[in-house]
């Protein structure tokens, strides 16, 4: 083609020379990479430059856009701050889309300059059409210093690349570094892989020349930059909170083997429609009693000044004794994580069971053997194509997560009848496969474990797909647990009774607490989605509806104290003739307080409950006018989620990016990464 033979130099503007300062890019940091959810994307009509063929607005279903202060690149889904002009939406283009940029100015006419002159972009599309007529003279466009379109042959062609060169790897180096500390953030990457040879080849094959920050660098300057500017902004945000929140806490291993808490705070506000998420600090408690590890946990809560009468509830994701010790001690509502909760049911009810660790161990030699040996390989892909399955399916588990190890075992069963084959292929090979051979004991063992605990991926599944899965669907998805999938049936061999028997009881009994109980009823009689209460009794709903009215009552009398307290009389103003004619035929009459509470309840109930797809906190900020009392109730329950962060992201990506940060940046990665970037 004939741009392929174009001169790959041409001018690159980074987007960090916008800024005025290296200060600056911190801070624009922690803004330009608040990711805006969105169903499509919207063009008004009113744009009409050619650029918008490649952006839109985030919008959501219904065409209705949510925010003008960002724009998403068509080509690559970026998503950037929208400045009120087409400038950046060109730059974007050229520095990333530069072969679809000429595409759309070569079919576009471009408007000539105010004052006269040819526009630059029309002199360069112009040299680009000549291009084609000129065969033999290879052309460029630059501007220089007079602003006048200058056409490079192969004579002149040396002088410009020596300028050009020297001005781009100014800009590009500067923008690489800055580049390549945002990946090691929103990665959570170790420093430690820009000394790698295979990431130095990578960047200098994808732009080269190029200058990658040194690994103290990073350390040193980098990654302290930008959490310092992003803690900088988050202090106020958080200060100002006045309403309802919930924290969680996670225990986690670092590559070091130390374990640590993080702790992150959650809250829902009517104008953002949804659960917001932010990291406040990482707890090291490595061999610490509960004293110490209380200790470190309220000067947390001191250095964010947050109001231990505001924390609802506290989601914890651990094993250690002393942190539930130490928040029992301070009087908080403990929820237990609902993944961890069934990690640690999975794994005691089925995976440490000595006949299927056996099982477990055998899977896993054999695929190791079977990706070691070519002829097993191939024969595997060729057989899986033939009965309609995953190729590659059959990989080995990440320990200790129980759904990575479920996923093994639901591949192995599949593939049984591919086995056979197998077996004899590595025995041809000089491989010995007796020991890694199933009995029908360990097959049906196997069944009885993937129809078991089926019910849990999909559940799991649910939650990852709901991107910050609220508490009020926790009661719910137990109940149906409990009396559906749990459920024993004639059918049921021995051990998979025994599975059902002990999964059921080790959850149920994570969540018997009475005041966990009274959240997760409260929660869900305030989510539109189930607030018919399925899984209850008449007698238990008339119980929940009267607490409700209480609650409700008590939320509308401390805002009707607020707004006395807040307004100041007004001096009485003189009648009009009207008032003093018709004043006692038009007598105003205020509703009873309860009585208003009565009727938004009555009304609330009317409601038809909305999909299960749908954001209950989205359906209170719609509603809030309607139920003034109800949605300022709601949000102090749906503040909770039913899991920590990083738990579900863990669970489906089988990432293990905490064990390899480093002691000395833990804190500063994982904070820097949560609080500016969703996952």
């Amino acid at each position: 083609m004939e741009s392929d033979r174009m001169p790959s130099y041409v001018h690159k503007v980074a987007d960090v020379m916008l800024l005025d300062s290296k200060e600056d890019y911190y801070t624009s940091f922690a803004s330009k990479h608040q990711v805006v959810p969105y169903k499509k994307l919207v063009v008004p009509s009113a744009m009409r430059s050619i650029y918008w063929k490649c952006y839109g607005f985030p919008a959501t279903e219904n065409n209705e856009i949510l925010t003008r202060n960002k724009i998403v690149c068509l080509l690559c889904k970026s998503q950037m701050i929208y400045n009120r002009n087409t400038s950046n939406l060109r730059m974007h283009l050229q520095n990333k889309h530069k072969h679809e940029l000429e595409a759309l100015e070569l079919v576009q006419p471009m408007p000539s300059c105010k004052s006269g002159r040819t526009d630059r972009r029309s002199a360069r599309r112009g040299c680009k059409v000549r291009r084609r007529d000129q065969d033999a003279m290879q052309m460029c466009p630059v501007t220089s210093q007079n602003e006048e379109s200058v056409e490079i042959t192969e004579s002149n062609l040396p002088h410009y690349l020596s300028d050009l060169d020297e001005t781009t790897f100014a800009i590009d180096g500067k923008y690489i570094a800055d580049t390549i500390a945002e990946f090691v953030i929103m990665d959570l990457q170790s420093p430690d892989i820009v000394e790698g040879k295979g990431f130095q080849r990578l960047v200098a094959t994808l732009k080269s020349p190029c200058e990658i920050p040194s690994k103290s660098r990073l350390t040193e300057e980098f990654i302290p930059k930008i959490y310092d500017s992003v803690k900088e902004q988050l202090g106020p945000e958080i200060s100002i909170i006045n309403f309802e929140i919930s924290l969680s806490v996670e225990d986690w291993v670092s590559s070091s083997g130390d374990t640590y808490s993080t702790v992150s705070m959650h809250y829902a506000q009517m104008d953002d429609g949804e659960l917001q998420t932010k990291i406040l600090s990482s707890i090291y408690c490595s061999d610490m009693d509960a004293l110490h590890w209380g200790v470190q946990f309220d000067s947390v809560i001191e250095e964010w000044d947050i109001k231990v009468s505001r924390v609802k509830a506290i989601i914890v994701s651990s094993n250690r004794d002393e942190v539930y010790d130490s928040l029992i001690a301070r009087s908080y509502t403990i929820v237990p994580c609902l993944g961890h909760t069934i990690q640690a049911a999975c794994m005691e009810a089925c995976f440490y069971k000595p006949e299927v660790d056996l099982i477990v161990k055998k899977c896993r030699t054999l695929i190791a053997l079977v990706n070691l040996n070519p002829a097993c390989n191939n024969f595997l892909r060729e057989q899986e194509g033939l009965i309609e399955c995953e190729k590659g399916g059959l990989q080995p588990d990440t320990p200790p997560l129980w759904s990575s190890t479920f996923t093994m075992l639901e591949q192995l069963l599949v593939r049984k009848d591919i086995l056979p084959k197998i077996y004899i292929t590595l025995s041809n090979a000089g491989y010995s496969v007796d020991s890694i051979q199933f009995s029908t004991d360990e097959w049906s063992i196997i069944a009885d474990i993937t129809e078991v605990l089926s019910p849990f991926k999909v559940a799991m599944t649910t939650l990852y797909e709901e991107r910050i899965p609220l508490i009020s669907i926790l009661k719910p998805l137990l109940q149906q647990l409990k009396n559906v999938h749990l459920e024993k049936n004639k059918f049921d061999s021995k051990f998979a009774l025994e599975l059902k028997s002990v999964l059921c009881t080790l959850i149920m009994n994570k969540y018997n607490d009475p005041r966990i109980n009274e959240i997760l009823d409260m929660s869900c009689a305030l989510d539109p989605r189930f607030k018919n209460l399925p899984f209850m009794n008449d007698k238990c709903k008339d119980r929940l509806k009267d607490k409700l009215k209480e609650m409700i009552n008590n939320v509308a009398q401390a805002t009707s104290g607020f707004r006395d307290t807040v307004s100041s009389p007004s001096k009485r103003s003189r009648l009009s003739g009207m008032e003093y004619l018709l004043g006692d035929l038009c007598v105003k009459n205020d509703v009873p307080s309860a009585q208003r509470i009565h009727l938004e309840v009555v009304q609330f109930e009317c409601e038809p409950p909305i999909t299960l797809d749908k954001s209950p906190i989205q359906y209170w900020k719609n509603n809030q006018g309607k139920f003034p009392n109800i949605s300022k109730l709601a949000l102090q329950f749906l503040c909770i989620p039913v899991c920590v962060n990083n738990y579900l992201n863990s669970h489906f990506n089988f990432k293990t990016s905490n064990s390899i940060l480093t002691p000395q940046l833990v804190h500063k990665l994982r904070f820097s990464h949560q609080n500016n970037v969703t996952l």
